[in-house]
């Protein structure tokens, strides 16, 4: 009965595509009108408790990473739970708009993108709104393997973020859909461009290729084989009609994997901290977001560790990032906008690719007595069709080796990289058992066992949308008016992939200025090219439908774009072909939240456990806890403030902690160079939780808060934060009841006792070849980023390698001088200034850090 059911869907959508002419359509009359421009951000507000995707190893029947201790959630089910906030999680609206169409652009800093949130989305907005939006909503991630994981009903991804979690869902859609409407309602003329960047990061400062596997392979004639990350920057600036910047979008590739799987702290990781860095160039808040392009197979790169090696990658990127944007024309004149959003169909019975008629591979029907032939590869070294060897009828999963991941669970050939594919249909019933799963959509026995492919597995959304024309700054420094294409695609797209689909676009449709974004609307693991699947390693591992599912990707893609600018074919779809996966209604389920009436009381000593991530697991479990006591001075970069307070259950209170400073008599928050304040939104003060007792989630719970701010300044003279009174003013929030969400709340605040911030004191030290050494002592368990040649937790050269010397001699003379240095050894270095006669010595740097050292004379 299955394989009739799959077999007439085949049909219908083979028969849907000859009747729409392969995707062509009859032209039909666009206007241009001027392009209005609307851009919001906020962020997401879901429980610390919510475990974290990007890693199977968080799950505790796989290797149990990211446990910090005991302690249970009502917001996971089988992954550790997060116990901290390092950055929170923005959400970044742009909506464009040019009287005809509209295009809106969503960007969540989450681990990938799930279909079933854009429809839910596209619904609400539309609802709002009253505007035609099918289809033109787009839903895009900065792949941060540290940000909430349990947002999406894809039943194989919960082996990397836990089970779905419905009530998460909602909150997260209900956020996104305000901001998206805050950038609706704020639409305005802009002027807008575009620019482009090629081999923008050539020392791999910024991200470097991953992948080994591919390198003795060359893909194109012109690009020799050997190591290869996708090397575009491109950027969309849009500023107000007076020149003022309102939102800036760029892309390139780079994964969100810094922090590694042992963390617990939710973070917008490697990605995000580009925009966090580059943002802070700008006077004013300025909506930045970072869209995702060939990531799947580059590594973040960076210096130092831990919190302050992604500081370093946005150091190191946003030179070239500013650069580019100040280069970028803009102009205000009349733009045709069109995007067309298709769902990909895949199965082995559908996916096929022909490279625009150049080759002709495809699979074979499923057959379970099959034997496949053994042949890769022709004589000539092209792939072999039919691809025999991909003998499935549900997809894989765990491809790319020589042996079998699971045996006698795959494919029945020991061919690389074949030999060790598992059928999915093999793995379903594992997850249906570790996730408590009664149902799986799909299931057409009622045993609750599905060896059908699961539904989302079938359906992939991509969307196309063109602007334009716009004014452009191309690669080699050159100006032109021309249309933006962008590509938006369902999974991690890879180097090679982003560049075969470059170039296509530009040979088949005409689109010379273009943009792959990945990491869209959907979900399909790695996207590859049939050549760079069969290399094998570790992407064919998260990949369902073997090696020709990227080139069929790209086939569909290209057929589907050549609708843009004709008629969208989403407005005729009898048998609802070109939407998205289906899914079940959901019900967010009841649980008792604790009432925490005492919320809002600061500690003056810790309890006996308290979790803060500056603790080592072994401090953690010898009892060591955090200094609560708040000193009266603390000095630039060694110096550490820590509280701790009583606060709400997780399920309505996420803390907000703010910097304020003393300025005649009155309070207010401190802003960034950018006008934000500085707070836990960004890195600047971490936050962490800790559950008493830590288990059951359903007692009656204590739910203690800590926030711990080093003293250092936000992105700007981070060793140079202004002398004064400053304190820590904390706004939260206790449940009053309520069986789900949202819950009956009431809001708390206080605000901590003032503590002054002092100069540092500078270590100087004398070598014996008459070298003036001086540095910048950080904190012992600090974690901000100082000095791009520095320690985190150690010694930092001064700003500029400048100082400002004074010689002291036995005469009681004393010479001031100006000397510059270079950086070595986690210091500044001036060398050979020592005069032999001088006692003593006094170093200041540009931001009145002192040091002194008495000399021999």
């Amino acid at each position: 009965m299955k394989v009739l059911l799959r077999r007439f869907q085949f049909v219908v959508f083979s028969l849907f595509l000859v009747g729409c002419g392969d995707f062509e359509a009859e032209p039909v009359s666009r206007e241009a009108g001027p392009l209005s421009v609307g851009v919001a951000e906020d962020f997401l507000s879901l429980p610390v408790g919510s475990p974290l995707g990007g890693y199977t190893g968080r799950w505790d029947a796989w290797g149990n990473a990211g446990e910090v201790d005991k302690r249970a959630s009502d917001y996971r089910y089988d992954f550790n739970p997060s116990a901290g906030i390092q950055t929170r999680i923005p959400v970044k609206a742009f909506w464009f708009d040019n009287g005809q169409e509209h295009l809106v652009i969503l960007k969540v800093d989450l681990i990938y993108s799930f279909d079933g949130l854009v429809s839910e989305l596209e619904k609400r907005l539309e609802d709002a709104t009253g505007e035609d939006l099918v289809g033109r909503v787009v839903v895009t991630t900065n792949h941060s393997h540290n940000s909430y994981g349990t947002f999406s009903n894809q039943e194989a991804f919960y082996l990397g973020g836990d089970r779905f979690n419905v009530e998460n869902f909602f909150r997260m859609t209900a956020t996104v859909e305000e901001v998206a409407l805050q950038a609706y309602t704020d639409r305005e003329p802009a002027n807008v461009g575009v620019g482009f960047d090629m081999d923008w990061d050539p020392e791999d400062l910024v991200y470097r290729d991953r992948r080994s596997e591919n390198d003795e392979t060359q893909f194109f004639e012109d690009l020799p084989a050997g190591p290869y990350k996708d090397p575009l920057l491109w950027m969309m600036r849009i500023d107000d009609l007076q020149g003022a910047p309102m939102g800036v979008l760029y892309g390139f590739g780079i994964h969100g994997t810094v922090l590694g799987e042992d963390n617990a702290m939710i973070s917008v990781d490697a990605p995000g901290y580009t925009e966090i860095v580059f943002q802070e160039r700008f006077d004013s808040p300025v909506v930045v977001a970072h869209l995702q392009a060939g990531a799947g197979d580059t590594s973040p790169s960076g210096s130092q560790s831990g919190f302050a090696r992604l500081e370093s990658i946005g150091e190191y990127a946003v030179d070239s990032l500013y650069a580019l944007w100040e280069t970028v024309p803009t102009g205000s004149d009349p733009v045709e906008m069109e995007t067309n959003s298709h769902a990909l169909h895949q199965s082995t019975e559908i996916i096929k690719a022909t490279r625009n008629d150049t080759v002709d591979w495809y699979y074979l029907p499923y057959d379970e007595d099959y034997v496949a032939d053994g042949i890769v590869y022709n004589d000539d070294g092209s792939v072999s069709s039919p691809v025999d060897e991909f003998n499935t009828w549900s997809g894989t999963a765990f491809c790319g080796g020589g042996d079998p991941y699971i045996p006698g669970l795959g494919l029945g050939t020991d061919v690389y990289p074949y030999a060790s594919c598992t059928h999915v249909e093999s793995i379903v019933p594992v997850i249906e058992s570790l996730f408590g799963l009664d149902y799986t959509p799909g299931d057409t026995d009622g045993d609750g066992i599905t060896d059908s492919p699961l539904p989302h597995t079938q359906r992939a959304m991509m969307v196309a949308s063109l602007i334009g024309p716009l004014p452009m700054r191309l690669d080699d420094g050159s100006e032109v008016t021309d249309d933006f294409f962008i590509g938006f695609f369902p999974g991690e797209p890879v180097a090679v992939f982003v560049e075969m689909w470059r170039r296509r676009v530009a040979d088949e449709l005409g689109f010379e200025r273009s943009a792959l974004v990945g990491y869209a609307q959907d979900h399909e693991g790695y996207l590859m090219t049939a050549e760079d699947w069969l290399d094998g390693g570790y992407e064919p591992f998260i990949s369902f439908w073997g090696p020709l599912l990227g080139d069929y990707m790209l086939d569909t893609f290209v057929r589907m774009s050549e609708g843009l600018l004709t008629s969208t074919l989403d407005e005729d779809d009898p048998f609802g072909i070109f939407g998205p996966t289906d899914y079940e209604e959901w019900t967010i389920e009841s649980h008792t939240v604790d009432l925490t009436p005492d919320a809002g009381t600061l500690l003056e000593e810790s309890p006996e456990y308290l979790y803060t991530p500056l603790l080592s697991e072994d401090e953690l479990d010898d009892g060591v806890v955090p200094d609560l006591v708040i000193p009266e001075t603390v000095e630039r970069v060694g110096g550490m403030v820590q509280i701790a307070w009583k606060g709400g259950d997780p399920a309505v209170d996420l803390p907000r902690v703010e910097l304020e400073r003393e300025d005649d008599g009155v309070w207010s928050p401190v802003l960034t160079e950018a006008g934000r304040v500085v707070s836990d939104d960004f890195g600047d003060i971490l936050l962490a939780h800790t559950p008493d007792p830590l288990y059951p989630a359903n007692a009656d719970q204590t739910h203690y808060w800590w926030a711990g701010w080093q003293v250092v300044g936000h992105v700007a003279d981070r060793a140079g934060l202004p002398a004064g009174n400053y304190r820590l003013h904390v706004y939260g929030q206790r449940a009053l009841g309520g069986e789900n969400w949202p819950f009956e709340v009431e809001a708390y605040d206080f605000a901590t006792d003032s503590f002054e911030v002092v100069a540092s004191e500078l270590s100087v030290e004398v070598s014996e070849l008459g070298d003036l050494i001086v540095a910048l002592t950080s904190h012992e368990r600090g974690f901000r980023f100082v000095h791009q040649e520095g320690n985190a937790q150690g010694s930092n050269p001064l700003e500029d390698n400048e100082a400002t010397v004074v010689w002291t001699y036995a005469s009681s003379d004393s010479v001031e001088e100006t000397l510059a240095g270079t950086a070595s050894g986690n210091a500044s270095i001036f060398e050979a200034v020592v005069p032999e006669d001088a006692i003593s010595v006094t170093v200041t740097d540009v931001y009145g850090n002192v040091g002194s050292l008495e000399l021999g004379g």
